[in-house]
């Protein structure tokens, strides 16, 4: 609609999605415009998809045996007038947008009424990203994938899945993640330098004899210096990292949390540690899970992995997967690698004697 008011493509957005428009007389308030919808009005319905409020509305209506529904906005906010409301109802074979003026003011104690709220009747924000282009269904998390897109495959977009030979989007792995970067670190009265590439950290200023030395200390109780003390907080994830460090592991576990085992394809394929931890001191085995293992897991394995490091919170992989419910070949995958506690499909009574102390064990606490 060339030169038409805001108001006026809002309620033609409705119209075309087979809306009925009822009540559209004008108010003379200074907040109604010319075409007799108020902002608060337009705000609700600007906010709400008027092809998924259809859907919602001819769900609820079957569900609660309520045809006619209040669209309400927050609660902070309130309307002008206080005996107008904007409703959603079902006609026949129709829905219908009506503004009802009819229900009288009530005072006292009165019953919940049950209502439609804007924000519960958007788009998700995922499917606006991908309906315009900027994603595809394949680079959402897994679990969004599932539920908005359920036929999109990962990697149909035709990045680079395992052994598939497929170039990885650059997009994906961080700028200069291959090259990497120096970091000051104060180590002692002087400034060192550490570098980290793919999230690798290495010193810079101190000799493997040194390094060798302060982890004896360490394993006798002894306080390493700042650099091997960044070197420990950086592989275990226990102590202060200094700040760019902190925003360099966020960042790349932000990516792989979000962007699903597609992007940490793509990250090792760049070069990534398969090792790396994040700030719980878990590694890519302890949340395997969140990501579609079957191509990813064989991959970490193959690297020769430790499949039994400890968390912060002294859990392994084999304990996180149990934890979250993984699926069973995971479980099953993990435990022939030699996951502790060792596990099987069996009868908890035939699994083997070190499996069964630690259940006890565990149980104890």
């Amino acid at each position: 609609m060339h030169g038409a008011t805001r108001a006026e493509r809002v309620v033609e957005d409705w119209i075309s999605a087979g809306w009925l428009i009822d009540g559209t007389d004008t108010h003379p308030w200074a907040y109604v415009d010319s075409s007799g919808w108020s902002r608060l009005e337009m705000a609700l319905l600007s906010q709400a998809d008027p092809l998924l409020a259809a859907r919602e509305l001819r769900r609820l209506a079957a569900q609660f045996g309520q045809r006619s529904w209040e669209l309400r906005p927050a609660r902070h906010k309130r309307w002008p007038w206080p005996d107008r409301r904007l409703m959603l109802e079902v006609a026949g074979d129709a829905n219908r947008l009506t503004r009802d003026a009819t229900t009288p003011s009530r005072t006292g104690a009165v019953r919940a009424d049950l209502c439609l709220h804007p924000a519960l009747l958007r788009v998700p924000v995922d499917a606006e990203l991908v309906r315009h282009g900027r994603f595809d269904a394949a680079d959402l998390h897994p679990l969004v994938r599932s539920a908005l897109f359920p036929a999109a495959r990962p990697g149909a977009a035709g990045s680079g899945a395992a052994g598939s030979g497929a170039a990885w989007a650059p997009e994906m792995v961080p700028a200069g993640f291959a090259e990497g970067e120096r970091v000051r670190v104060r180590c002692g009265a002087a400034w060192h330098s550490v570098s980290v590439r793919g999230g690798r950290l290495e010193l810079l200023d101190h000799t493997d004899a040194e390094r060798r030395r302060e982890h004896a200390l360490r394993s006798f109780g002894g306080t390493m210096s700042g650099c091997f003390r960044t070197e420990a907080a950086w592989h275990d994830g226990e102590g202060v990292l200094p700040r760019r460090l902190r925003a360099y592991r966020q960042d790349l576990w932000r990516r792989m949390t979000h962007g699903g085992g597609k992007v940490v394809h793509a990250l090792l394929d760049a070069g990534m540690d398969p090792r790396v931890r994040d700030v719980a001191g878990q590694t890519l085995l302890h949340r395997v899970h969140q990501f579609e293992h079957a191509d990813l897991l064989p991959r970490l394995l193959a690297e020769h992995v430790d499949v039994n490091p400890v968390s912060r919170r002294g859990s392994t992989p084999m304990c996180d997967a149990v934890v979250h419910n993984a699926p069973a070949d995971l479980i099953e995958t993990l435990s022939q690698a030699g996951a502790i506690p060792h596990l099987s499909r069996l009868d908890p009574r035939t699994w083997p004697v070190q499996a069964r102390e630690q259940e006890v064990v565990t149980g104890r606490r």
